[in-house]
């Protein structure tokens, strides 16, 4: 079926007309009026609202999938308190209904969701409960649980916890090397990131010796020209600066901006 914004508006008005609903023009947000939550609340079956808390999942999937900076600042803090209030009223046994799977992938939109508007704390509690659903039914070296624990020590970098994420980050090397071998793509951003945990801990000459190991792996498979290779030759060079060794930072900068010219 066609998408017709002019049909939902007509259907907007008429539900407005009743004071069913709440229009608000300005930020084009749309709520139902209280009395009337409570009473359909009221009158629906427990068939009712599981159905209902299925489309309100996939409703704020979709809603976090969407491109960030196109949202309006209302837009998202209305979409963190929505999701806010669901997670707070579903547990994990929810899932069952829905798609176990389908359900761990929306927690990890959600957890990007709270990220991106600096609420790190959140983002982590609803990356780790994916990470455990996944763990639960993928098994541990399921692809799809190694990305929750890298997100997780993404986090665990951004609240100034490396300790708790170099476990992590060593666990994803281990686990996708032994998979999938040590130079396959995602073993390498794993590498990186248990770089970053080595650094932000202390322990540089590590972090700087894998992050070379990254670097040159990147080169041979697929050339200094790159985007990955380029990214992490960047990123390399940050870390040389913020370590006081400009010489090796410019060094790879010069390298850096020939290829992107």
């Amino acid at each position: 079926m066609e998408w017709q914004p002019s049909r939902l508006q007509e259907a907007l008005a008429i539900l407005a007309s009743f004071s069913l609903i709440i229009y608000d023009r300005i930020t084009k947000t749309v709520s139902i009026h209280r009395v009337v939550r409570e009473y359909a609340n009221y009158r629906l079956t427990k068939e009712d609202l599981q159905n209902f808390s299925n489309i309100t999942a996939s409703t704020l999937y979709f809603a976090t999938s969407t491109n960030h900076r196109e949202m309006g600042y209302s837009f998202r803090e209305a979409l963190l308190s929505h999701i806010s209030f669901f997670v707070s009223n579903h547990n994990d046994k929810f899932a069952s209904d829905i798609g176990l799977e389908d359900w761990a992938e929306t927690l990890s939109s959600f957890s990007t969701t709270f990220r991106n508007r600096g609420q790190c704390e959140m983002a982590l509690d609803l990356e780790v409960r994916a990470m455990e659903l996944r763990s639960r039914l993928l098994g541990s070296e399921h692809p799809d649980r190694l990305r929750s624990m890298n997100r997780m020590g993404r986090r665990l970098r951004e609240l100034k916890r490396p300790h708790e994420a170099v476990r992590l980050d060593e666990e994803v090397v281990k686990s996708r090397a032994e998979v999938f071998g040590k130079n396959y793509p995602e073993a390498l951003v794993s590498a990186e990131c248990l770089a970053a945990s080595y650094i932000m801990l202390g322990r540089v000459e590590a972090g700087m010796k894998l992050m070379a190991t990254v670097v040159n792996v990147r080169q041979q498979d697929f050339g200094e020209a790159h985007i990955g290779t380029l990214t992490t030759m960047s990123y390399t060079a940050g870390c040389y600066r913020g370590l006081g060794r400009y010489k090796e930072a410019l060094r790879l900068e010069q390298r850096v901006f020939s290829q992107r010219r």
